[in-house]
This record gives structure tokens, C-alpha cells and sequence, in this order.
């Protein structure tokens, strides 16, 4: 059978190998090329892989313009990328989180998406494990009432975990828009964590390494958002990256799922129900 859709990863670190192994499994979409500015991971990528790479994006389009492109690398200087892909007639762009730093550039991105139809997408996959899916399902049955608080927490810092959490809170709580926020910042040094507490900062993710955020949502829910070194670990912790859950409080109950698997629903009846695992 053929593939109907073929498609290039912009990025050969660890990630934009990950997506280029992982476009080689889907069902109807072939992997057509890769591209980096830096020759080894091209040139390791493009091996393991078994398709052309090349130095920039420019070559890459000028050999065939793919269906998909996948951007996998930092967010400075994305933005011009993505018009040059969605000019080009990229027909679909899916970039890692955090989609931008600054407003402008995510203005930009969309706007090239909607002049060119362009279809943009970026990684939060926190809407596709087994126990996010199962306690959506579950507020949108109706068994927690009505939406009334999220909680959201995660090891790494805003714009490290912080998009997955800020993307599952809004999913869950019907894509409401966030009409304001409240943020406060913390240095988890401080607080005397080790080395090995403290999250990673990066030039992708130039956050402090703790947060909180308070946001009011659209109908009057809101959302308590922790991110960073100072987190609340949760029950059954297994490991620092998996520890991201988002907790739903409704009028008739409560729900959680975490990214390590699982998580529980509790109705106001009293009944008790695990969530599916990964």
C-alpha cells in the first residue's frame, strides 16, 4: 500500500530523531527527509532513518516540498521557519513546545497557517495518554458537575512542562479562554534543593526554576498552574518527568490523571473508579 502523505523533520537532536522514528511507523505516511544546520546529527539521522538529509531547510524544499513537516528545534528564529514551510505549500506543521517566546512570533506563525492553509500543531501530548482521555471523558459526561477548580503540576519549569499543563488545564475545562493571570516566581536554590531537584534551564526554556500561576477562566473556573523544582510531588511518585497530573475539581466531584499512568475519579456518590492506565 502507498503512503498518502509524505513528511520531513526539521531537527536532528534527540527529539527530531524520535519524531522521524515515529513518523516511520504511522500507517499512510512516509518519511521523506531530514534536515539540520549541524552535519553529524544529520548525517546520524539521516542513517538511521534511511532517507536524504539536508543542511537547511531552503535544500530540503527545494528537492520536494513535503505534506507534513515536523520543526523540532528551539523556539528562536521557529517563526521564519514556519512561513518558509507554509509559503512553500507545507500543507501541515507540527513544532515542539513551547510554540514561541514572544506574542509577535506566535502571531506570525498563525497567521502564515491561515494565509497559506496551513494546518499548525504543536506537542502536547498530554491529551493523548489513556487517563487525560478518560477523566475528559468524564467531565464532559457530566459526572464531576460543573468545573469549578484545576490543578496542574509538573517538574520542569513554564516553558519546559508549563505547555503541557496549560494545554491540558484549558482541554479539560472545555477549551475555555484564560481572561486573566497571576504569577509569581521562586528560585529553587533557595530553598535549599539539590542539584539534582532543580530543572534544567536552557535557551528553549529561559523560565525561572519555580512558578505559580493563577488563572480565571472563561464561566468562572480557575486554575492553580505549579511549575518548576518546588512542585507538589504526587502519591506513587515514580519519577520527576512523569509526575505531571492535573487535578479536576467539579460540583459533583473529582478527578486526576497523571502522565506516569492511571489516576482516580471520584463522584459525589461515593463510587470510585480507577482511570485507565498507559
Amino acid at each position: 500500500m502507498s503512503s498518502s502523505l509524505t513528511a520531513a523533520v526539521l531537527g536532528c537532536g534527540p527529539r527530531g530523531l524520535e519524531h522521524a522514528e515515529a513518523l516511520g511507523e504511522v500507517e499512510g505516511v512516509e518519511l521523506t527527509a531530514v534536515a539540520d544546520l549541524a552535519a553529524g546529527p544529520r548525517e546520524a539521522a539521516s542513517r538511521a532513518t534511511a532517507t536524504p538529509g539536508y543542511p537547511h531547510l531552503d535544500a530540503l524544499l527545494d528537492a520536494a516540498v513535503p505534506d507534513l513537516l515536523v520543526v523540532a528545534l528551539p523556539p528562536a528564529g521557529r517563526a521564519e521557519l514556519v512561513e518558509r514551510a507554509a509559503t512553500a505549500g507545507v500543507r501541515g506543521i507540527v513544532v515542539e513546545k513551547p510554540f514561541a517566546l514572544r506574542l509577535s512570533e506566535a502571531e506570525r506563525m498563525t497567521h502564515a497557517g491561515e494565509t497559506h492553509g496551513t494546518v499548525l500543531a504543536v506537542c502536547h501530548q498530554l491529551r493523548f495518554l489513556s487517563g487525560f482521555v478518560e477523566l475528559k471523558a468524564a467531565v464532559e459526561r457530566g459526572e464531576l458537575g460543573e468545573v469549578q477548580l484545576l490543578h496542574a503540576a509538573a517538574f520542569g519549569n513554564l516553558l519546559d512542562q508549563g505547555p503541557h499543563l496549560v494545554d491540558a488545564v484549558r482541554w479539560l475545562a472545555g477549551e475555555r479562554r484564560v481572561q486573566w493571570a497571576m504569577s509569581q516566581r521562586g528560585d529553587g536554590a533557595v530553598a535549599g534543593l539539590p542539584a539534582d531537584r532543580l530543572p534544567p534551564r536552557s535557551s528553549a526554556h529561559p523560565a525561572p526554576a519555580w512558578m505559580t500561576h493563577h488563572l480565571a477562566l472563561e464561566g468562572g473556573a480557575r486554575a492553580v498552574v505549579e511549575t518548576g523544582a518546588l512542585y507538589q510531588r504526587s502519591t506513587g511518585f515514580r519519577d520527576e518527568w512523569l509526575a505531571k497530573r492535573v487535578t479536576v475539581v467539579g460540583s459533583e466531584g473529582t478527578g486526576e490523571a497523571q502522565a506516569s499512568g492511571g489516576g482516580r475519579i471520584t463522584t459525589a456518590s461515593g463510587t470510585r473508579a480507577r482511570v485507565a492506565s498507559r
